[in-house]
Protein backbone atom coordinates (compact mmCIF):
# COMPACT_ATOMS: atom_id res chain seq x y z
CA UNK A 1 0.00 0.00 0.00
CA UNK A 2 2.96 2.25 0.69
CA UNK A 3 4.41 2.06 -2.83
CA UNK A 4 1.50 2.58 -4.52
CA UNK A 5 0.68 5.54 -2.62
CA UNK A 6 4.04 7.43 -2.75
CA UNK A 7 3.72 6.58 -6.88
CA UNK A 8 0.65 8.16 -6.55
CA UNK A 9 1.61 11.16 -4.68
CA UNK A 10 4.26 11.73 -7.38
CA UNK A 11 2.65 11.67 -10.06
CA UNK A 12 0.38 14.56 -8.53
CA UNK A 13 3.51 16.20 -7.85
CA UNK A 14 4.74 16.24 -11.84
CA UNK A 15 1.37 17.22 -12.87
CA UNK A 16 1.67 20.44 -10.27
CA UNK A 17 5.07 20.90 -11.42
CA UNK A 18 3.98 21.48 -15.02
CA UNK A 19 1.20 23.40 -14.47
CA UNK A 20 3.48 25.81 -12.71
CA UNK A 21 5.85 25.83 -15.16
CA UNK A 22 2.98 26.10 -17.72
CA UNK A 23 1.65 29.60 -16.20
CA UNK A 24 5.27 30.97 -15.63
CA UNK A 25 5.88 30.51 -19.69
CA UNK A 26 2.28 32.02 -20.36
CA UNK A 27 3.55 34.88 -18.14
CA UNK A 28 6.47 35.67 -20.00
CA UNK A 29 4.84 35.20 -23.59
CA UNK A 30 4.26 38.75 -25.08
CA UNK A 31 0.38 40.02 -24.39
CA UNK A 32 -1.32 41.23 -27.44
CA UNK A 33 -1.49 45.14 -28.21
CA UNK A 34 -4.99 46.60 -26.52
CA UNK A 35 -5.80 47.58 -30.31
CA UNK A 36 -6.52 43.90 -30.93
CA UNK A 37 -8.67 43.46 -27.38
CA UNK A 38 -10.32 46.49 -28.58
CA UNK A 39 -11.00 45.49 -32.14
CA UNK A 40 -12.30 41.41 -30.78
CA UNK A 41 -14.73 43.00 -28.42
CA UNK A 42 -16.14 45.64 -30.35
CA UNK A 43 -16.90 43.11 -33.51
CA UNK A 44 -17.89 40.27 -30.56
CA UNK A 45 -20.55 42.67 -28.63
CA UNK A 46 -21.95 43.80 -32.56
CA UNK A 47 -22.22 40.67 -34.12
CA UNK A 48 -24.04 39.29 -31.21
CA UNK A 49 -26.79 41.98 -30.78
CA UNK A 50 -27.21 41.13 -35.04
CA UNK A 51 -27.59 37.30 -34.43
CA UNK A 52 -30.05 38.07 -31.65
CA UNK A 53 -31.85 40.30 -34.12
CA UNK A 54 -31.91 38.21 -37.11
CA UNK A 55 -32.92 35.26 -34.48
CA UNK A 56 -36.35 37.00 -33.93
CA UNK A 57 -36.48 38.36 -37.13
CA UNK A 58 -36.21 41.97 -36.81
CA UNK A 59 -33.56 42.79 -39.03
CA UNK A 60 -32.07 40.95 -41.99
CA UNK A 61 -29.61 43.50 -43.53
CA UNK A 62 -27.51 44.52 -41.55
CA UNK A 63 -23.98 45.52 -42.78
CA UNK A 64 -20.02 45.34 -41.39
CA UNK A 65 -18.69 47.35 -38.37
CA UNK A 66 -15.72 49.99 -39.76
CA UNK A 67 -12.62 49.62 -37.91
CA UNK A 68 -10.15 52.58 -38.08
CA UNK A 69 -7.23 51.85 -40.02
CA UNK A 70 -4.82 53.08 -37.10
CA UNK A 71 -6.51 50.92 -34.86
CA UNK A 72 -5.33 48.06 -37.54
CA UNK A 73 -2.06 49.06 -37.98
CA UNK A 74 -1.30 49.13 -33.48
CA UNK A 75 -3.06 45.52 -33.91
CA UNK A 76 -0.78 43.81 -36.41
CA UNK A 77 -1.21 40.66 -38.28
CA UNK A 78 -4.13 39.13 -35.46
CA UNK A 79 -6.14 42.31 -37.07
CA UNK A 80 -7.05 39.62 -40.30
CA UNK A 81 -6.98 36.54 -37.84
CA UNK A 82 -10.24 38.08 -36.45
CA UNK A 83 -13.95 35.43 -35.90
CA UNK A 84 -15.95 38.05 -37.21
CA UNK A 85 -15.78 40.50 -40.58
CA UNK A 86 -14.97 44.31 -40.94
CA UNK A 87 -14.71 47.34 -43.20
CA UNK A 88 -11.71 49.52 -43.18
CA UNK A 89 -10.59 52.65 -45.34
CA UNK A 90 -6.59 52.11 -46.03
CA UNK A 91 -6.25 54.87 -48.50
CA UNK A 92 -8.28 58.24 -48.05
CA UNK A 93 -6.87 59.06 -51.49
CA UNK A 94 -6.35 56.37 -54.13
CA UNK A 95 -4.70 56.48 -57.65
CA UNK A 96 -6.84 58.32 -59.82
CA UNK A 97 -8.13 55.71 -63.01
CA UNK A 98 -5.33 57.83 -65.20
CA UNK A 99 -2.40 57.02 -62.65
CA UNK A 100 -3.38 53.48 -62.24
CA UNK A 101 -3.91 53.00 -65.83
CA UNK A 102 -0.34 54.70 -67.04
CA UNK A 103 1.18 52.66 -64.08
CA UNK A 104 -0.28 49.31 -65.09
CA UNK A 105 0.62 49.71 -69.26
CA UNK A 106 4.09 50.72 -68.33
CA UNK A 107 5.05 47.75 -66.36
CA UNK A 108 3.28 45.54 -69.24
CA UNK A 109 3.19 42.52 -66.91
CA UNK A 110 2.21 39.02 -68.38
CA UNK A 111 -1.84 38.61 -67.84
CA UNK A 112 -4.28 35.70 -67.66
CA UNK A 113 -7.49 36.91 -69.11
CA UNK A 114 -10.90 35.17 -69.82
CA UNK A 115 -13.55 36.50 -72.54
CA UNK A 116 -16.47 37.85 -70.99
CA UNK A 117 -19.92 36.29 -71.75
CA UNK A 118 -22.13 38.80 -73.66
CA UNK A 119 -24.24 41.18 -71.81
CA UNK A 120 -27.81 39.73 -71.93
CA UNK A 121 -26.00 36.26 -70.28
CA UNK A 122 -24.38 38.20 -67.70
CA UNK A 123 -27.67 39.88 -67.17
CA UNK A 124 -29.34 36.30 -66.40
CA UNK A 125 -27.03 35.75 -63.74
CA UNK A 126 -28.44 35.77 -60.15
CA UNK A 127 -27.69 36.35 -56.25
CA UNK A 128 -27.76 32.52 -55.46
CA UNK A 129 -26.86 30.43 -59.01
CA UNK A 130 -25.56 31.03 -62.58
CA UNK A 131 -26.92 29.44 -65.47
CA UNK A 132 -23.61 30.49 -67.70
CA UNK A 133 -20.76 31.90 -66.57
CA UNK A 134 -18.64 31.83 -70.24
CA UNK A 135 -15.89 29.80 -71.06
CA UNK A 136 -13.55 30.24 -68.07
CA UNK A 137 -10.38 29.20 -69.10
CA UNK A 138 -7.29 31.59 -68.71
CA UNK A 139 -5.11 32.75 -71.77
CA UNK A 140 -1.95 34.59 -71.37
CA UNK A 141 -0.86 37.03 -72.79
CA UNK A 142 0.31 41.28 -72.00
CA UNK A 143 -1.66 43.87 -70.30
CA UNK A 144 -1.25 45.91 -73.52
CA UNK A 145 -2.32 43.33 -75.44
CA UNK A 146 -5.61 42.68 -73.79
CA UNK A 147 -6.23 46.17 -72.58
CA UNK A 148 -8.26 46.81 -75.94
CA UNK A 149 -10.55 44.10 -75.09
CA UNK A 150 -10.74 44.81 -71.02
CA UNK A 151 -11.96 48.33 -71.86
CA UNK A 152 -14.70 47.23 -74.34
CA UNK A 153 -15.89 44.60 -72.06
CA UNK A 154 -14.75 41.72 -73.72
CA UNK A 155 -12.20 40.65 -71.61
CA UNK A 156 -11.43 40.42 -67.71
CA UNK A 157 -9.07 39.40 -65.47
CA UNK A 158 -10.63 36.92 -63.21
CA UNK A 159 -8.86 34.68 -60.61
CA UNK A 160 -5.04 36.55 -62.26
CA UNK A 161 -3.16 34.93 -59.75
CA UNK A 162 0.21 36.84 -61.46
CA UNK A 163 0.52 39.84 -59.54
CA UNK A 164 3.22 40.40 -57.02
CA UNK A 165 4.18 43.16 -54.55
CA UNK A 166 5.55 45.58 -56.62
CA UNK A 167 1.98 45.55 -58.92
CA UNK A 168 -0.11 46.09 -56.03
CA UNK A 169 2.29 48.78 -55.23
CA UNK A 170 1.11 50.68 -57.92
CA UNK A 171 -2.61 50.48 -56.70
CA UNK A 172 -1.77 51.53 -52.97
CA UNK A 173 0.34 53.08 -50.41
CA UNK A 174 3.37 51.08 -49.72
CA UNK A 175 2.38 51.58 -45.60
CA UNK A 176 -1.11 49.99 -46.40
CA UNK A 177 1.05 47.38 -48.07
CA UNK A 178 2.83 46.59 -45.49
CA UNK A 179 0.33 47.28 -43.04
CA UNK A 180 -2.00 44.17 -44.91
CA UNK A 181 0.87 42.24 -46.64
CA UNK A 182 3.98 42.65 -45.89
CA UNK A 183 3.85 39.44 -43.06
CA UNK A 184 3.38 37.32 -45.54
CA UNK A 185 0.50 35.74 -44.01
CA UNK A 186 -1.62 35.97 -46.61
CA UNK A 187 -0.65 33.66 -49.00
CA UNK A 188 -1.16 34.93 -52.80
CA UNK A 189 -3.07 37.96 -53.97
CA UNK A 190 -5.69 37.82 -57.06
CA UNK A 191 -6.78 40.35 -59.12
CA UNK A 192 -10.65 41.46 -60.40
CA UNK A 193 -10.17 43.82 -63.28
CA UNK A 194 -13.47 44.30 -65.39
CA UNK A 195 -14.85 47.31 -67.64
CA UNK A 196 -19.14 46.25 -68.31
CA UNK A 197 -21.49 48.62 -69.55
CA UNK A 198 -24.12 47.77 -66.81
CA UNK A 199 -24.23 46.46 -63.10
CA UNK A 200 -24.70 43.31 -62.49
CA UNK A 201 -24.04 39.90 -60.75
CA UNK A 202 -20.11 39.35 -61.33
CA UNK A 203 -19.94 36.30 -58.50
CA UNK A 204 -22.67 33.91 -57.64
CA UNK A 205 -22.95 33.18 -53.43
CA UNK A 206 -19.63 31.00 -52.80
CA UNK A 207 -17.33 31.08 -50.04
CA UNK A 208 -13.84 29.84 -49.50
CA UNK A 209 -12.45 27.62 -46.92
CA UNK A 210 -9.89 30.32 -45.75
CA UNK A 211 -9.96 33.66 -44.00
CA UNK A 212 -10.09 36.71 -46.91
CA UNK A 213 -9.29 40.21 -47.27
CA UNK A 214 -10.76 42.00 -50.53
CA UNK A 215 -9.23 45.69 -51.07
CA UNK A 216 -11.00 48.07 -53.89
CA UNK A 217 -8.59 49.74 -55.45
CA UNK A 218 -11.09 51.37 -58.58
CA UNK A 219 -14.71 52.12 -58.80
CA UNK A 220 -16.71 50.35 -56.59
CA UNK A 221 -18.35 46.97 -55.46
CA UNK A 222 -21.14 45.36 -53.53
CA UNK A 223 -21.51 42.68 -51.37
CA UNK A 224 -23.90 40.24 -49.49
CA UNK A 225 -22.50 38.46 -46.75
CA UNK A 226 -24.02 35.49 -45.01
CA UNK A 227 -22.80 34.28 -41.73
CA UNK A 228 -21.98 30.20 -41.99
CA UNK A 229 -25.06 30.16 -38.98
CA UNK A 230 -27.19 31.82 -41.74
CA UNK A 231 -26.27 29.18 -44.31
CA UNK A 232 -26.99 26.19 -42.16
CA UNK A 233 -30.19 27.65 -41.26
CA UNK A 234 -31.70 29.19 -44.10
CA UNK A 235 -30.23 27.52 -47.21
CA UNK A 236 -28.36 24.68 -48.73
CA UNK A 237 -24.56 24.77 -48.77
CA UNK A 238 -22.29 21.86 -50.96
CA UNK A 239 -18.86 21.72 -51.61
CA UNK A 240 -17.09 21.70 -54.80
CA UNK A 241 -13.61 20.74 -55.34
CA UNK A 242 -12.86 23.50 -51.40
CA UNK A 243 -15.31 26.05 -52.74
CA UNK A 244 -18.54 26.30 -50.97
CA UNK A 245 -21.68 27.23 -53.11
CA UNK A 246 -25.17 26.42 -53.17
CA UNK A 247 -27.37 23.42 -54.22
CA UNK A 248 -29.93 24.74 -56.98
CA UNK A 249 -32.84 26.86 -55.54
CA UNK A 250 -35.93 27.08 -58.66
CA UNK A 251 -37.60 29.81 -56.54
CA UNK A 252 -36.96 33.94 -57.22
CA UNK A 253 -33.35 34.40 -55.76
CA UNK A 254 -34.27 37.97 -55.55
CA UNK A 255 -37.00 37.36 -53.19
CA UNK A 256 -35.24 35.01 -51.29
CA UNK A 257 -32.68 37.16 -50.70
CA UNK A 258 -34.89 39.51 -48.66
CA UNK A 259 -36.07 37.04 -46.42
CA UNK A 260 -32.35 35.19 -45.57
CA UNK A 261 -30.61 37.65 -42.60
CA UNK A 262 -27.45 39.20 -44.28
CA UNK A 263 -24.94 41.43 -44.61
CA UNK A 264 -25.24 44.25 -47.08
CA UNK A 265 -21.43 46.13 -47.68
CA UNK A 266 -19.91 48.32 -50.26
CA UNK A 267 -15.92 48.69 -51.41
CA UNK A 268 -14.84 52.31 -52.62
CA UNK A 269 -11.63 52.93 -54.27
CA UNK A 270 -9.16 53.03 -50.78
CA UNK A 271 -11.65 50.69 -48.85
CA UNK A 272 -11.16 47.08 -47.97
CA UNK A 273 -13.25 44.12 -46.08
CA UNK A 274 -11.75 41.33 -43.98
CA UNK A 275 -13.77 37.88 -43.63
CA UNK A 276 -13.61 34.84 -42.27
CA UNK A 277 -13.84 31.41 -43.63
CA UNK A 278 -16.99 30.21 -44.91
CA UNK A 279 -18.76 33.61 -45.20
CA UNK A 280 -20.47 33.12 -47.89
CA UNK A 281 -20.59 36.56 -50.53
CA UNK A 282 -22.50 37.75 -53.96
CA UNK A 283 -20.84 40.33 -55.57
CA UNK A 284 -22.09 42.71 -57.35
CA UNK A 285 -20.05 45.21 -60.10
CA UNK A 286 -20.25 48.86 -60.70
CA UNK A 287 -20.04 49.67 -64.77
CA UNK A 288 -16.75 50.97 -65.66
CA UNK A 289 -13.45 50.07 -65.08
CA UNK A 290 -13.33 48.20 -61.58
CA UNK A 291 -9.95 46.86 -60.01
CA UNK A 292 -9.76 44.90 -56.85
CA UNK A 293 -7.97 42.95 -54.99
CA UNK A 294 -8.52 39.19 -52.79
CA UNK A 295 -5.66 38.25 -50.31
CA UNK A 296 -6.11 34.89 -49.19
CA UNK A 297 -4.09 33.59 -45.89
CA UNK A 298 -2.72 29.81 -45.17
CA UNK A 299 -5.69 27.53 -44.30
CA UNK A 300 -5.39 25.79 -40.87
CA UNK A 301 -7.40 22.90 -40.34
CA UNK A 302 -9.44 24.19 -37.36
CA UNK A 303 -11.14 26.30 -39.32
CA UNK A 304 -13.04 23.27 -41.21
CA UNK A 305 -15.41 23.15 -38.34
CA UNK A 306 -16.54 26.89 -38.39
CA UNK A 307 -18.19 25.33 -42.01
CA UNK A 308 -21.94 24.66 -42.51
CA UNK A 309 -21.18 21.55 -43.70
CA UNK A 310 -21.82 17.96 -42.00
CA UNK A 311 -19.29 16.96 -39.71
CA UNK A 312 -18.19 14.12 -42.43
CA UNK A 313 -17.64 16.40 -44.83
CA UNK A 314 -15.34 19.31 -42.09
CA UNK A 315 -13.33 15.66 -41.19
CA UNK A 316 -12.17 15.83 -44.60
CA UNK A 317 -11.22 19.53 -45.12
CA UNK A 318 -9.92 18.94 -42.34
CA UNK A 319 -7.67 16.58 -43.10
CA UNK A 320 -6.32 18.23 -46.34
CA UNK A 321 -5.86 21.27 -44.35
CA UNK A 322 -3.49 19.71 -41.85
CA UNK A 323 -1.86 18.07 -44.94
CA UNK A 324 -0.87 21.38 -46.33
CA UNK A 325 -0.01 23.00 -43.16
CA UNK A 326 2.39 20.33 -41.74
CA UNK A 327 3.66 18.34 -44.39
CA UNK A 328 3.71 20.26 -47.86
CA UNK A 329 6.54 22.42 -48.56
CA UNK A 330 4.90 26.15 -47.80
CA UNK A 331 6.31 26.95 -51.73
CA UNK A 332 5.03 24.01 -53.29
CA UNK A 333 1.40 24.82 -51.11
CA UNK A 334 1.22 28.38 -52.33
CA UNK A 335 1.91 27.13 -55.90
CA UNK A 336 -0.53 24.03 -55.60
CA UNK A 337 -3.24 26.89 -54.40
CA UNK A 338 -2.83 29.07 -57.14
CA UNK A 339 -3.01 26.71 -60.06
CA UNK A 340 -6.16 25.09 -58.58
CA UNK A 341 -7.78 28.14 -58.79
CA UNK A 342 -7.52 28.15 -62.58
CA UNK A 343 -8.81 24.51 -62.79
CA UNK A 344 -11.59 25.15 -60.30
CA UNK A 345 -12.52 28.04 -62.92
CA UNK A 346 -12.20 25.45 -66.00
CA UNK A 347 -14.40 22.73 -64.52
CA UNK A 348 -17.44 24.76 -63.19
CA UNK A 349 -17.63 25.87 -66.51
CA UNK A 350 -17.75 22.84 -68.08
CA UNK A 351 -19.45 20.79 -65.86
CA UNK A 352 -21.02 22.66 -62.94
CA UNK A 353 -23.06 25.19 -65.62
CA UNK A 354 -24.20 22.22 -67.44
CA UNK A 355 -25.73 20.02 -64.77
CA UNK A 356 -27.63 23.68 -63.47
CA UNK A 357 -28.88 24.24 -66.89
CA UNK A 358 -30.25 20.62 -67.01
CA UNK A 359 -31.98 21.44 -63.58
CA UNK A 360 -33.26 24.78 -64.42
CA UNK A 361 -34.61 23.10 -67.81
CA UNK A 362 -36.22 20.53 -65.89
CA UNK A 363 -38.71 23.21 -63.66
CA UNK A 364 -39.06 25.71 -66.22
Amino acid sequence: MKGPSIISLSWKAVVAYAFVIFIRKLRRLPGEPLACKVMRETLEATYKVNDWMADRGISTNATFPMMPFSLIQQCGDASFRMPFPFKFVFDENPPSEEEIIEQFLKKNKTVYTRPVPPSEIMENITPFADTYQGTFTPEKMSLQEAWPDILDGKRRLYFDNSWKEEDYLSVMSEDAYNTMMKSSMFSFGTMFMSSAEKYYVSAPAHSAPIKSLATQALNKKDWIFFDPKVQKKYLTPELAHVVTGLVPITQDHDEILKHVPHYSVSTNAGEGIYFPEYWMHVVYTEPGLNIMSNWRQHSHFMEAFTSPHPMSIKMKVAIASSLFEYLVPEKLGDWLKAYSQDLLQKEKSENENALMRKAIAAVN
